[in-house]
């Protein structure tokens, strides 16, 4: 009777095992357990609904819980040193922004935390919407150039932080312009940036397009312009940078996927599929269109090949900007 009962136990306990993925049947490798999504922002914002819907997605591909955990400061160094001191497993993976290149290519003030991480695979990207105060009274770029030059102004913008994209495309628009940008950066990103806007404390703001057109609808900011090769899916009415006359504004912001140095090619190529999967789901990609990003993805040595292309660009534009 005993034997009958034990046999039967075995046979549930191999039933329950094989309904699970093969790596969590001998919990080896990636996935083996909950996984967490660390964010370089806070919560709210474009980038973190980015982040929520990728966590979703991934979850269904992996089969465990995926959590997002945002660590916002440092323009991404601090979410970055996170994770680079995470065991090398893929179970903490960081979804970083470009910002991480700019820091490696222009500052000496904060750490360069690439050489730390290995690179998995972007997977959006997007232009950045710029936005100003109504209260200006203009309408397109040259408007708020002729203005800044007539009544003398100093325009102060909002971004994610020192050394971000957003902040280096406000320096380089002000110098072709030939009016002065004063960046103001903010811990909390977009968010906190719209309600200086809407406080009057700043003029404008660099931030993503989806978020800003439900502001712009409400009559809150007037979005101007938006970075990038091409105008945004969510504001097709409004201008890319390139096409109102200034130039190297061209280049998108993206959200990459990294992972603690040291983790196997095994695991990071397993994590690589599994967030491809997640992406291309029509639930994901609507969220992430909702947003104004689109899904953008490469593997970890296309993507490995564009950061060191894009360094070597900011590298070479460096000397057109302000990091202040």
């Amino acid at each position: 009777m005993l034997g009958k009962v034990l046999a039967g136990l075995m046979l549930a306990a191999g039933l329950a095992g094989a309904a699970l993925p093969a790596s969590a049947q001998d919990n080896k490798g990636f996935p083996s357990r909950r996984v967490t999504l660390v964010v370089p922002i806070g919560a709210g914002g474009g980038g973190d609904a980015v982040a929520r819907a990728i966590a979703d997605g991934l979850a269904k591909q992996i089969g465990y819980p995926v959590i997002v955990e945002n660590k916002p400061g440092g323009n991404g160094v601090l979410a970055a040193m996170a994770v680079a001191s995470s065991p090398p497993d893929a179970h903490t993976v960081l979804l970083g922004f470009s910002g991480l290149v700019q820091n490696a290519a222009l500052r000496k003030d904060v750490k360069d935390v690439l050489p730390f991480l290995e690179p998995v695979g972007q997977v959006v990207s997007s232009g950045f919407a710029f936005a100003v105060s109504p209260s200006l009274h203009v309408s397109t770029l040259g408007e708020l150039v002729a203005k800044a030059k007539a009544e003398h102004l100093e325009i102060n913008y909002g971004t994610n932080g020192v050394g971000s994209l957003q902040h280096l495309h406000g320096q380089i628009f002000g110098k072709q312009a030939g009016i002065t940008m004063v960046h103001v950066p903010f811990k909390g990103g977009e968010v906190e940036s719209i309600a200086a806007i809407m406080a009057g404390t700043t003029q404008a703001a660099f931030g993503s397009p989806g978020v800003f057109k439900g502001f712009q609808d409400s009559g809150k900011v007037k979005v101007l312009a938006v970075s990038g090769l091409k105008r945004s899916p969510s504001l097709p009415e409004v201008p890319t940078f390139a096409e109102a006359g200034y130039k190297n504004l061209d280049m998108v912001g993206w959200v990459g996927a990294f992972v603690s140095k040291g983790t196997p090619d095994a695991d990071i190529a397993r994590l690589d599929d599994a967030l491809r999967r997640a992406v291309q789901t029509a639930a994901v990609r609507e969220r992430i269109g909702v947003v104004g990003m689109v899904v953008d993805v490469n593997d970890p040595a296309d993507f490995k090949r564009q950061i060191g292309s894009e360094i070597s660009r900011w590298t070479a534009l460096g000397a057109d900007v302000r990091l202040d």
